[in-house]
C-alpha cells in the first residue's frame, strides 16, 4: 500500500456546512451538506453512493461508529495517461465532531500517524491512500457555543486502486477501503 500525506497546497478553505448552490471545479451544480450523525437516513439521497455499496458502507460506519463526521464525497473511474492502466478512486472529507479538535492539524496528524502504524505492513502495491488537510470553515449551522471558533481544519482522504482492468483495480481500491473502514470504525 503507498501512503501520502499532503499540505493543501491547492485548496481553498472547504466550508461546512455547505449549501447545494455551491459549485464543482468542473462547473457542475453540488448535491448540498448532509448532516448523517443527526439525519443517518440522509445516506439515501447521495448521488455519489448510489452505485457504490463499499463507499456508502464507510460513510455510514463513520458516522455511527467514530469520532468523525463526514462532510463530502466523490468517486471516479479514470484511465492513466500513457499506461495500460485503470484507477478506481474515492475522496471522503472528514472532521472531529468535537469541535476543539478541528482548531489544530496536528489532531489530524496524529490521526495519520496512527494510520501509517496501523498499515505499515501492508504489502498492496497497487492501493494508495492519500491524506490532505485542509483549512476549513465552520459555520454557525453546526449549533457552536457563543465563542467557539469558526476557522479550524479537516481532512480529505482519497482511496485509489490500479489496475489493468476495472475488475482488478477495483480488488486494489477495496483493499484500501477496508483499511480505512476498519481503522476509522
Amino acid at each position: 500500500m503507498q501512503l501520502y500525506v499532503k499540505p493543501y497546497p491547492f485548496q481553498k478553505f472547504a466550508d461546512v456546512p455547505y449549501s447545494s448552490e455551491r459549485k464543482r471545479k468542473d462547473g457542475s451544480k453540488n448535491y448540498g451538506y448532509f448532516d448523517l450523525k443527526a439525519n443517518p437516513n440522509q445516506i439515501k439521497k447521495i448521488p455519489e453512493i448510489k452505485e457504490i455499496p463499499e463507499l456508502a458502507e464507510l460513510i455510514e460506519r463513520i458516522n455511527k461508529q467514530s469520532e468523525l463526521t463526514t462532510f463530502g464525497c466523490d468517486e471516479g473511474i479514470d484511465p492513466i495517461p500513457n499506461t495500460p492502466y485503470v484507477q478506481i478512486w474515492t475522496v471522503i472529507n472528514l472532521h472531529f465532531d468535537i469541535m476543539k479538535k478541528n482548531e489544530s492539524e496536528e489532531e489530524y496528524f496524529k490521526l495519520i500517524g496512527d494510520f501509517l502504524y496501523y498499515s505499515s505492513m501492508d504489502d498492496e502495491r497497487n492501493t494508495v491512500i492519500e491524506f490532505i488537510t485542509s483549512p476549513t470553515n465552520y459555520h454557525n449551522e453546526l449549533n457552536f457555543n457563543e465563542g467557539e471558533f469558526s476557522h479550524g481544519w479537516s481532512l480529505l482522504c482519497k482511496v485509489v486502486g490500479i489496475g489493468e482492468n476495472n475488475i482488478e483495480a477495483r480488488g486494489q481500491w477495496q483493499h484500501g477501503m477496508d483499511k480505512l473502514t476498519n481503522f476509522l470504525t
